[in-house]
């Protein structure tokens, strides 16, 4: 019994590596064969696991692997130990030995892939039935996939990225990319690829109260992928909860599979998600600068006519108006390089349709409402990406004059062209595009040309298993109505302690809970004070000199002059145009003379308050204010009204005191 030279330490098991010591008497060299798939020949591909390996004297402790997916049962191996290099498995050789060997392949065990989202809410561990699924090699989500003994939960779902107890590669959650931020009532993207085509599942929990059973929460249900990547659209319900959620992809050919539970193959990739909350935002589909963008300008045809590219997406309302649009393009390249600007964009014309009642996923004629933007209205803001051809992409933003009111739960379309400066030289101007992918957000965008035929179409593209549909970019955004906060005090009620008396009238205080007046206020345009481009009426101001209004309109965003109006005292304006950037404004006219325009203020003590005594509103404290009051005084005149320039109910002496000091100190107003 001489083939005592190979020892097996280890069993040879299908998809493993396989261990074993060999014992040389001198220096020599291995060759080796093993039949792996039994057809009686060492001459196939892979066979021959060791080539002219070199053993020194004593036990060599030697690894090789073995292919997968081998059949189990018994085979033979060969060993050839020899000073000649490059022996086959078959000849002679002038030296050494050869060992033959019966061997045996176990069969691959079955390995599993499971889930990492937190157990407990969610099923993840074997004991609560958690999603696994039997590795088939090859077949996954993304290009890898590890295996498992049991779930491995983690408050970040990461881990069946971290576990180190099991073999490499450990970070295997690469088949699904989040493309864009998640908010509530707003579209997102994700991007997926297989490794094998199969059945995708995915759940989210929106509301993140625990579990995926919620309806809506189910948002891909065997929906098929062939190998490749793909790019796939869905809507953040507007009951979605803000703040950290978590989501199940499931691919295998088995249907109907629930997110817990076995499959017999493919992967399950838990991902902690952040959803977020904007008020401001409606609708959001980002830009993709992976593509070119799509033409909507006008030009004129080879039989001079001017013609129109339209393009239209859709939008789903989840509640609120819409004050303002913002979109992405960019302009067609030239051999150069140089962007087709032509002769210049006159105005983008934009407008909001209806959906085609028919449901056709078409917008509906004739526009709901729309409007000419004039180029040199907007900004045409580059940011930072360019396009697949190289173009720079801009981002374009405007705000609606009237808010569009929409009904919740319909769904509108948004269409955009550029009108060129002179169309037989335009500029070649190209919406961008958001996503082409297999399920559109909504309808996938549409498109006409006009005048003719003027017919909306749907923009489809050939994709690898079928139809792929255009979704643009743009955004729906929902302003809200600005907060001015004012401080001021009126001479005439300021009772010397940073705080006003309430106007009287004949049974007594003139205004409820603490309104000390009511005044009027005026906007002014910060380049022509004579505009006014916003008044406010009846504003109450309160005994300690808060006046807040919270109904300044959206579109009033710039910079204006704040004037205060009251029915006897000197107007006063703001010493410099106030911002109207922000959504809360304060102002405080009670702080400093130069607080006011022309330092127009009277100092109480420290504290800075209105000229009183302008009871004809002419502009001055004068002779021409001190004749009503003195004569309503020598009528006994009382209750709310211009001539109580002190408010307390009787027009007597304390009003005239107050309107002979002003006119001596020749008080008037001051405005720019």
């Amino acid at each position: 019994d001489d083939e005592d030279g190979v020892t097996f330490t280890s069993a040879i098991v299908s998809g493993q590596a396989a261990t074993l010591n060999i014992v040389a008497s001198v220096n020599g060299l291995l060759n080796a064969w093993i039949d792996f798939n039994m057809n009686g020949t060492w001459s196939d591909p892979n066979e021959q696991i060791f080539t002219d390996l070199m053993l020194v004297p004593g036990v060599n402790q030697l690894s090789f692997p073995v292919p997968a997916s081998l059949a189990a049962g018994q085979t033979f191996a060969r060993f050839r130990f020899s000073s000649l290099a490059g022996l086959s498995f078959t000849g002679m050789a002038p030296d050494g030995e050869v060992e033959d060997y019966a061997v045996n392949i176990e069969p691959q065990p079955e390995e599993f892939d499971w889930g990492d989202a937190p157990d407990g809410p969610y099923p993840t561990l074997g004991a609560g039935n958690g999603a696994n699924h039997r590795i088939v090699q090859g077949y996954m989500l993304g290009t890898s996939i590890d295996a498992e003994p049991d779930g491995q939960p983690d408050p970040q779902a990461l881990g069946d990225d971290n576990d180190i107890l099991y073999p490499p590669p450990n970070d295997d959650e690469d088949g699904v990319t989040f493309n864009w931020p998640l908010y509530t009532g707003s579209p997102g993207k994700i991007t997926v690829t297989v490794s094998g085509g199969g059945l995708i599942n995915a759940w989210f929990d929106f509301n993140r109260n625990g579990n995926w059973d919620q309806a809506g929460e189910h948002i891909l249900i065997d929906f098929y992928l062939a190998p490749g990547t793909h790019e796939l659209g869905f809507i953040v319900p507007v009951w979605a909860s803000a703040g950290p959620a978590f989501a199940r992809f499931r691919l295998s050919n088995q249907p109907g599979l629930s997110y817990s539970g076995p499959a017999n193959d493919g992967e399950v990739e838990d991902y902690m998600i952040m959803i977020e909350e904007n008020p401001e935002l409606k609708w959001k589909q980002h830009p993709d600068a992976g593509r070119n963008g799509l033409h909507a300008h006008d030009y004129i045809n080879t039989s001079g006519i001017t013609e129109s590219i339209i393009l239209a997406d859709d939008w789903l309302c989840n509640g609120g108006r819409v004050t303002g649009i913002r979109w992405w393009g960019n302009y067609e390249l030239n051999a150069a390089l140089q962007e087709k600007r032509g002769a210049g964009i006159s105005h983008f014309h934009l407008s909001i349709h209806s959906d085609d009642p028919s449901g056709t996923c078409l917008p509906a004629d004739p526009e709901i409402q729309g409007f000419d933007v004039p180029f040199g209205s907007i900004n045409e803001q580059f940011t930072g990406m360019q396009s697949a051809d190289g173009s720079p992409v801009y981002v374009y933003e405007y705000t609606l004059p009237q808010a569009f009111l929409q009904e919740t739960g319909n769904r509108y379309w948004l269409d955009i062209r550029a009108i060129a400066t002179d169309p037989a030289n335009p500029a070649i101007w190209r919406w961008q595009e958001s996503m082409r992918s297999m399920i559109p957000i909504l309808c996938g965008a549409a498109t006409k040309t006009e005048p003719a035929p003027a017919i909306w179409s749907n923009i489809t593209w050939t994709g690898p298993q079928g139809w792929l549909y255009t979704d643009l970019a743009f955004e729906i955004i929902n302003l809200p109505d600005k907060t001015l906060n004012l401080t001021f005090y009126l001479e005439g009620l300021y009772n010397g302690s940073n705080a006003m008396n309430k106007a009287q009238d004949v049974s007594g205080d003139r205004f409820g809970s603490d309104t000390a007046d009511v005044v009027t206020l005026e906007f002014h345009d910060a380049s022509d004070y004579q505009s006014t481009v916003y008044t406010v009426n009846q504003l109450a101001v309160n005994t300690g000199g808060q006046a807040s209004v919270s109904t300044i309109p959206y579109w009033l965003n710039g910079n204006y002059y704040i004037t205060i109006r009251h029915r006897n005292s000197i107007e006063t304006t703001s010493a410099s145009p106030v911002s109207f950037t922000a959504n809360n404004v304060s102002y405080d006219f009670s702080s400093a003379a130069s607080q006011a325009y022309g330092n127009n203020l009277k100092n109480a003590g420290g504290v800075f308050v209105i000229y009183g005594g302008d009871v004809n509103q002419d502009g001055s404290v004068d002779t021409a204010d001190m004749t009503p009051v003195e004569n309503d005084a020598s009528s006994f005149t009382t209750g709310y009204t211009a001539t109580d320039v002190n408010g307390d109910g009787t027009v007597d002496t304390g009003d005239m005191t107050i309107v002979d000091n002003n006119a001596a100190g020749f008080i008037s107003s001051i405005t720019p």
